[in-house]
């Protein structure tokens, strides 16, 4: 799971560094690739929903929206949050939940058809059924009855037009959460990506840069090669007993350029989970004698303390040594390794940014 934050789109006047009280703040939320900043009306977690149009596209989902001010999808409008509040009963923890409903009988682009049936007659559904948005917000509605829905689970007839809509983990469709980020036309958006990518292909980046160009015409130039070949290098037996100099630092992250029509331009800060070199002991022992790390399967539902703690610290020690400067990183336009200090337009924007999003 992937959850996403934005800064602010207004300017900011940054003169002093980031302090260390903010820079430990904001590492602690990056920890785990958990970083989720609600900033007013601008940011969601799009959730998986089946949806007629959707499914003739071959994708079985759509994107659906959880934000402080708005509920829903363009398939089913969205009404106010605190409507579907008072209505449903739903709460932050609900929509976190979903947000790990990772295995299910339906499970949109990831969908297996010929399993359908069986997995919902053993009862391997973790979707939610949540009331539609257009039955709140538009009363007169004349929707389908939804009073069969483990039918409808078992034979996977879910559409935008029923009483409930069935929702499932973001990544059946998006797994980064940036993709409503790009609707909304966000100027710098933050993205850590934890998901589990032995072979560092960046899957779900490149699935987000598809969608992102058939729907939105939105265009994201990410250069990424060199955290690619660096955790492949440092991944399991390849993993260096001598730390790297500080000049060889790095890359975990990376900048990216997005490009929205009309000219209008935007940044993407993109945190990956890998491997340099030159993190702790104890987090390179476990990566030599794992050789998955840090990209052992999400099937693996219960972590032991030493591999939870693998994780927690190589997440710190990414998002720590990004902030104060330590490590350097790929930016669009330039070959050269850049740190968060860098005196160039695209990080310079992204420092702001981040400034601006943790006062």
């Amino acid at each position: 799971m992937a959850i996403t934050s934005v800064a602010h789109n207004r300017p900011v006047e940054a003169s002093e560094p980031l302090c260390r009280h903010l820079l430990l703040q904001l590492a602690s939320r990056l920890d785990l690739g958990l970083w989720a900043k609600l900033s007013g009306d601008e940011v969601g977690r799009p959730r998986a929903q089946a949806v007629r149009d959707a499914n003739r596209r071959g994708r079985n989902a759509d994107f659906f929206l959880f934000s402080p001010a708005y509920i829903g999808s363009v398939a089913t409008t969205y009404c106010k949050t605190e409507k579907m509040e008072l209505d449903t009963g739903l709460d932050p923890a609900t929509a976190m939940a979903v947000s790990g409903a990772a295995f299910s009988s339906n499970m949109g682009a990831n969908s297996i058809k010929a399993l359908t049936a069986t997995l919902a007659l053993l009862n391997v559904r973790t979707g939610y059924w949540l009331k539609n948005p257009k039955a709140l917000s538009q009363p007169g509605k004349r929707l389908t009855s939804n009073r069969w829905y483990l039918l409808n689970e078992i034979t996977g007839r879910l559409t935008e037009n029923s009483e409930d809509v069935y929702l499932t983990d973001g990544g059946h469709i998006e797994n980064l959460g940036i993709y409503e980020l790009l609707r909304r036309r966000c100027k710098v958006i933050v993205a850590v990506d934890a998901e589990a990518d032995p072979a560092m292909r960046f899957p779900s980046f490149l699935a987000l840069q598809r969608y992102a160009r058939i729907d939105l015409g939105v265009r994201i130039w990410m250069p990424w090669d060199k955290i690619r070949s660096r955790t492949i290098t440092n991944m399991g037996d390849g993993g260096s007993a001598e730390s790297p100099t500080i000049e060889e630092a790095g890359p975990h992250a990376a900048i990216g350029r997005i490009e929205y029509d009309g000219g209008q331009e935007g940044w993407l800060l993109y945190i990956k989970s890998s491997l340099s070199g030159d993190e702790n002991d104890y987090v390179r022992d476990y990566g030599r004698r794992y050789t998955a790390f840090p990209h052992e399967t999400t099937g693996d539902q219960f972590f032991s303390e030493e591999q939870f703690e693998a994780y927690r610290a190589l997440g710190f020690h990414i998002a720590i040594r990004l902030l104060r400067g330590q490590d350097r990183m790929q930016v669009y336009g330039t070959e050269r390794l850049l740190t968060i200090n860098a005196e160039n337009p695209a990080v310079k924007a992204v420092r702001e940014a981040l400034m601006d999003g943790v006062l």
